[in-house]
């Protein structure tokens, strides 16, 4: 019988290849900004949200200044899109460190699995981590496989033998891959983008939701290596920082907002967990409210370099309204276009 559960692996000494660059829609766009210079066309999905948290969704081109390795980029169209197919990619930390929640964020994950995906158009697969990242439900359009890969996590042992035969309680230090009780979130995160999300072929907004900690005890790999493999691959990280605070050592806040900020995603801090459908709800509505950005670059020669995006809100009714956008903040040139429907 075939196993429904395989290993992911990071690629090999993180080799960059060129993947994905989120494309253009070929939608046209309801507002528009003056005629852009030739070059090339560069597309970009980002979010914004008021003061209050919630989606803001009357943004407008005009709103909008876009700015690509510090220079500035006329915009040539904002689109506001709640009807992109979404491609989700949903981990749940299995270290020790969870051992107190992950029967609540099991509940939880389970509740945005049912009200997120749209039958016959939004795609899902689970997957959990510690020191391996284990593929639990491949990519599916069948909700209920998503469920199920979902209630069959469970959380590793909280010990574990050192060295010399020592138990080891609590959070294990710092160190290689692959050692039982490490907890390897960079490694994952590569390893999704690279086994799997760059594997998937098919339209759909990608996004990886990572439910964690955020506390890296075992990757040989950096934050800056998820957070490009991430864009490379086209995928924003919304990460959800909840732990235990009484046996370990909290949320590591600083790291996973990085990683979601860079990436396009959003980081969320529930202080308890009977807080997480609450934060759930808001990612749900951040999920069906995306905005699609299009700017006209100068560089046309597809090299594959790194070129860093900054995208500010500029308008005095948006200012005035407190809203914040979430983009990713840069692109790889030469990246072939993940169509988005």
């Amino acid at each position: 019988m075939k196993s429904r559960t395989k290993k992911l692996t990071r690629p090999a000494a993180f080799a960059l290849l060129p993947l994905f660059l989120l494309g253009a829609t070929g939608a046209r766009p309801q507002t528009k900004a003056p005629q852009a210079a030739a070059g090339k066309t560069v597309t970009v999905v980002l979010t914004a949200a008021g003061k209050d948290g919630r989606a803001f969704r009357s943004l407008r081109a005009e709103d909008l200044s876009v700015e690509e390795e510090g220079a500035a980029r006329p915009v040539a169209g904002l689109e506001h899109r709640a009807d992109l197919p979404l491609v989700l990619a949903i981990g749940l930390d299995i270290s020790a460190s969870q051992e107190r929640v992950i029967d609540g964020t099991k509940m939880a994950a389970d509740e945005l699995v049912r009200s997120v995906m749209r039958p016959g158009k939004d795609r899902a697969a689970v997957f959990s981590f510690n020191h391996e990242t284990t593929l639990e439900q491949e990519m599916t359009a069948d909700a209920g496989r998503v469920r199920a890969g979902i209630e069959r996590l469970k959380v590793t042992p909280s010990t574990l033998t050192g060295l010399y035969g020592v138990v080891i309680v609590g959070t294990p230090p710092k160190g290689p891959a692959n050692v039982p009780g490490a907890t390897a979130l960079w490694e994952s995160v590569a390893a999704v983008c690279d086994d799997l999300l760059s594997q998937t072929s098919g339209p759909g907004r990608r996004a990886i939701v990572l439910i964690t900690d955020g506390v890296d005890t075992g990757s040989t790999a950096k934050l800056d290596d998820a957070v490009r493999i991430a864009i490379q691959t086209g995928a924003s990280v919304y990460a959800i920082g909840i732990g235990d605070e009484k046996e370990y050592d909290g949320v590591e806040r600083g790291d996973l907002r990085k990683l979601a900020e860079r990436t396009g995603g959003r980081a969320f801090f529930p202080k308890k967990v009977k807080d997480l459908p609450g934060v759930f709800a808001q990612l749900r509505e951040e999920l069906f409210s995306a905005y699609v950005l299009t700017f006209t670059s100068p560089y046309t020669s597809p090299d594959g370099s790194f070129r860093r995006l900054k995208v500010k809100v500029t308008g005095p009714e948006a200012r005035r309204a407190g809203v914040e956008i979430a983009f990713p903040h840069g692109y790889f040139a030469g990246n072939a276009p993940v169509p988005l429907k």
